[in-house]
């Protein structure tokens, strides 16, 4: 697990930092076009972390980490990989795919069908948003959160009411695309 872990973590990293270096556009052909990608930093890592979601937020990584009972968000440093601040989750919730919007952080719960709603800058629990099934991967477009539940679809849900306004089926040759987690804001603008 702890390999899958720190796998985790630098295949998202890699995402976030890279995110405009590897921004799929669809061709006219409805094909995926290939890009590549540069490492440019390796950050050391928790290696007792399952994370979850991973946001860069003004210069600074934010992650959750899940599992029941251990399920937390926080701060990380990007020079050691250390946890500046964290905040641990109640036993029952085990922590997915955060986005950031208006100065908090949306954390999505695998099975407890509840979004978390954290302010950035002390980790206060500020509201919440509920919704039905599965919790995997969210982002936000600036016009709605974006968010993904082990299946094919993605929910684009209104940044008011979190109610799903269209859904998409994520396709790559004409087959569907399963279980898809991290999304990025850049990918979906």
């Amino acid at each position: 697990m702890r390999a899958r872990a720190t796998s985790i973590f630098l295949s998202m990293l890699i995402l976030i930092n890279f995110s405009i270096s590897v921004h799929s556009n669809v061709s006219d052909d409805n094909l995926a076009e290939e890009k590549q990608i540069q490492i440019i930093n390796i950050i050391p890592h928790n290696n007792s972390s399952f994370t979850q979601g991973l946001e860069e937020i003004n210069g600074k990584l934010y992650e959750s980490s899940g599992l029941y009972g251990n399920s937390y968000l926080a701060e990380i440093s990007q020079i050691d990989g250390q946890i500046i601040r964290s905040k641990n989750m109640p036993d029952e919730y085990f922590a997915e795919g955060i986005t950031y919007f208006q100065d908090s952080l949306i954390m999505l719960t695998w099975k407890s069908e509840i979004a978390l709603i954290y302010n950035l800058t002390d980790f206060s629990l500020v509201g919440n948003f509920s919704y039905s099934g599965e919790g995997w991967g969210i982002c936000n477009n600036g016009k709605n959160f974006i968010m993904s539940n082990g299946t094919s679809d993605l929910s684009f849900r209104s940044l008011d009411s979190f109610e799903i306004e269209k859904t998409i089926t994520v396709t790559l040759n004409g087959v569907e695309v399963n279980k898809i987690k991290h999304l990025n804001q850049i990918l979906l603008h």
